[in-house]
């Protein structure tokens, strides 16, 4: 008897074995308080420098004509726009995403009611910002291809009622990704190892599983490869082209470009691939792993792969400002004038101008300019 139990024991151990081991375990403490300080690292830099980028935008208009000639692209062109969606992402995604998984990770939190409104709504502020996010990084790329493929034509179709229209329809189309696990159509299921609540792939019925696959293969895996595709193709196109300068022209004057300047927005275009690929591809991985073989990958690789998908809220602004030369301009420009405004502000009630004469002497001698 006492062997037939023991054999029994053992069977029963050896079925429950599996439905224990694809629980999610709790991180131990070393990697639960590292993952908690580069979070706490992460979050002041990601939402001051999207908050620069954005301010610059709104500040200084349209960033191309901040640039020297060979440098400007279209002046309607969706480039600023889409940039300015993005910043707008990855702003909410620091100020409110970044704090919350701070938080939980912090507190040691291991359980969060699925049903709760903080599971919720943290769910839902995720897969929102994030489908954001990345397609504003495609469409940016789109128009930057556009530019390249139709140069004579790129102002006829990227018009302001379209880039408004596109804008408008991405960001309703991640609320609709975004609301169907709200909807029952998915699951939100807090995560110990992310600490965050994230779409679930693993303990949920087949049609929430092939829902959450499909948004991850058609919102977040196809604009990623798009997005690489068109920019290592823009860049290519910058590398021929940098064998011989060529002229660009506006509305009244033609500039040469040299070959130096195209073989900087090649570099530029190559470290934007590579830090699109370096935060999205081993959090997509994962997410594609799980939901195909149904088992959890290591606490660790978890962990690591979604601080890095974080972390693109940081290097999507900072990739922006130091590879492409009109928002490096017009960030100058905004900081020399609240620098202006701060140190020399402006008088409450400034001094009567009118029915005044100054007279102002030009460069050229004996020439007297008279205003009023």
């Amino acid at each position: 008897m006492l062997r037939v139990e023991h054999r029994m024991n053992c069977c029963v151990l050896e079925m429950e074995g599996p439905s224990e081991s694809s629980e999610p375990s709790e991180p131990s403490e070393p990697l639960r308080i590292l993952y908690s300080l580069l979070l706490s690292l992460l979050l002041l830099p990601a939402a001051l420098m999207n908050l620069t980028l954005l301010l610059t935008l709104l500040w200084s208009g349209d960033p191309d004509h901040r640039a020297p000639p060979e440098h400007r692209g279209s002046s309607r062109g969706p480039g600023s726009c889409f940039t300015l969606s993005l910043g707008a992402s990855d702003l909410l995604l620091s100020l409110s995403v970044v704090p919350a998984a701070l938080y939980c990770a912090a507190a040691g939190v291991r359980r969060v009611e699925e049903d709760s409104l903080w599971c919720q709504t943290g769910g839902f502020l995720l897969v929102l910002l994030q489908t954001s996010s990345l397609h504003s990084r495609m469409w940016a790329a789109v128009g930057q291809y556009s530019e390249i493929r139709h140069a004579l034509s790129n102002d006829r179709l990227w018009t302001s009622m379209r880039i408004r229209v596109l804008v408008l329809l991405l960001w309703l189309y991640s609320i609709i990704n975004a609301a169907l696990p709200v909807l029952r159509v998915g699951k939100y299921r807090y995560s110990p190892a992310r600490a965050l609540c994230v779409l679930s792939l693993v303990e949920v019925d087949a049609i929430s599983r092939g829902m959450s696959l499909s948004w991850l293969s058609i919102s977040m895996a196809t604009p990623l490869v798009l997005a690489c595709v068109l920019q290592g193709y823009v860049a290519h196109v910058a590398r021929v082209q940098a064998r011989r300068g060529t002229f660009r022209c506006n509305e009244t004057h033609c500039f040469y470009i040299p070959a130096q300047a195209y073989e900087r927005s090649a570099h530029a275009l190559l470290i934007s691939t590579a830090s699109l690929v370096l935060c999205w591809a081993p959090y997509l991985s994962v997410c594609l792993y799980e939901g195909l073989s149904l088992d959890l990958v290591p606490l660790w690789v978890s962990q690591g792969s979604m601080f890095l998908v974080l972390s693109s809220c940081a290097v999507n602004p900072a990739v922006t400002c130091l590879t492409q030369i009109q928002y490096r301009t017009a960030a100058r420009v905004f900081m020399s004038r609240l620098l202006q405004l701060t140190m020399h502000p402006s008088p409450a009630y400034p001094p009567e101008a009118t029915n005044q004469i100054s007279t102002t002497r030009t460069s050229l001698p004996g020439v007297l300019v008279v205003t009023t």
